[in-house]
């Protein structure tokens, strides 16, 4: 048996879509420093280990400065981390600066790679729609050992137990979708034929367990996303009529799980009362409502630093010190729940520009948003963007650039 480089740097990248969702705080960390280490060092079985230092590593370099979504992808962190000149606080710039490393490392290893066939990266995408499926069964675990008390909780605004952060956890199940609906609009199977009907049953299934999760921001990003997807694919096919099946689906599909699902009931109710408290001054404690201060606080930072904004160190503080003459003593101070609005208030117009070109340099070079699952994904993350900080996290980080740079990793083949 032989096992190649590229075989190994396969394995760890459909290995990571497990450790994402595993719960271990050291497993994907691990995984990301072999992907990274394989661009280096040189591993292959044939039939004995062979180790040494990597012979592709300079191709990759110049292949990393041919392709411009690669180091596009740079802006996402290199101002960060010149951001360190104008921040106080540089132990908080530091672990800023560790949460954004992948951005600086891996569009290197996939430079350094071979393009990625199609076969291979769906079957990357399936094992992790099947783990990912698996997943959720640590939820309903959790949900029956308590299912009053979790219902309860619900309506205090707390969510179901889930393996990672819950609204991490919610942007990975939208995403998981939006691959099923891929593989099982393809036909896509790995060796049996059986396994297009498991991934139908599977999607229905993830569907529901959305639902049945209830994390706002997930429904929200896999609605939108998926809406993009079925109205490229219907226009591409130039059924029409589908348009208004697509619409019938967008209503019935919320509405059903609403009648059907306690949680989602519960989530509804909350939302209600959380923008009811909100009007009347008095939604100290409420997670809408701490998302709505943590905007006007982001503006008022931005408004003051528009250009440089605060430094990613100090946002921490200034927020705070904001929150403190602006709002009564005991309010929760958040960061600004939007990832626009956090990076332009700790890294102003220069930060915000190399996000946009973070984001869009890979979705318009070559018109990859041709390529219907990419511009899917590419709305999922803005939509994510516009709730959440969701590259102010490791977790975050991993899903967004691993994604990423998996489908690019196709498209520069496929379009070489």
């Amino acid at each position: 048996m032989t096992i190649t480089k590229t075989q190994w740097q396969i394995f760890l990248c459909t290995f990571e879509l497990f450790a994402l969702v595993s719960g271990s705080k050291f497993l994907p960390s691990l995984v990301m420093f072999l992907l990274i280490g394989s661009m280096i060092i040189d591993l292959e079985w044939s039939p004995k280990w062979r180790l040494g230092l990597s012979k592709s590593l300079g191709e990759g370099w110049r292949n990393f400065w041919k392709y411009p979504p690669f180091w596009a992808m740079w802006g996402l962190w290199i101002v960060g981390a010149l951001s360190y000149f104008w921040s106080e606080d540089t132990q908080e710039w530091a672990n800023f600066f560790r949460i954004k490393l992948p951005f600086l490392a891996l569009p290197l290893v996939f430079a350094s790679m071979p393009a990625f066939r199609r076969r291979t990266l769906y079957t990357i995408f399936t094992i992790g729609f099947w783990v990912i499926c698996g997943s959720t069964v640590y939820v309903w675990v959790k949900y029956l050992q308590d299912f009053e008390a979790i219902n309860a909780q619900l309506f205090q605004g707390k969510c179901l137990p889930t393996p990672i952060n819950y609204i991490r956890y919610g942007l990975t199940l939208a995403m998981a979708l939006l691959i099923a609906i891929q593989i099982i609009k393809d036909k896509f199977t790995i060796k049996y034929a059986w396994e297009w009907r498991l991934n139908i049953i599977l999607g229905i299934y993830l569907l529901g367990f959305l639902h049945v999760l209830a994390v706002r921001s997930g429904i929200f990003t896999f609605y939108g996303a998926a809406a993009v997807w079925c109205v490229v694919e219907i226009l591409k096919v130039k059924k029409y009529y589908l348009l208004g099946w697509l619409v019938v689906a967008g209503i019935s599909l919320p509405t059903m799980a609403y009648l059907l699902l306690p949680s989602v009931q519960q989530k509804v109710a909350y939302s209600q009362y959380d923008w009811k408290m909100h009007k009347e001054g008095k939604g100290n404690d409420y997670s809408d409502s701490d998302r709505i201060r943590s905007l006007d606080i982001g503006w008022s930072i931005i408004k003051e630093n528009p250009i440089l904004g605060v430094g990613v160190g100090d946002l921490e503080r200034v927020k705070d010190e904001k929150f403190a003459e602006k709002y009564p003593a005991g309010t929760i101070a958040k960061l600004p729940h939007n990832q626009f609005v956090f990076t332009w208030a700790s890294l102003g117009l220069v930060g915000l520009l190399g996000l946009m070109l973070g984001l869009l340099v890979p979705l318009f070079y070559q018109k990859n948003y041709k390529n219907t699952l990419f511009l899917a994904f590419n709305v999922a993350t803005f939509l994510s963007f516009m709730v959440e900080y969701t590259l102010e996290t490791s977790i975050g980080v991993a899903f967004f650039i691993l994604f990423e740079l998996y489908i690019l990793n196709y498209l520069k083949g496929e379009k070489a």
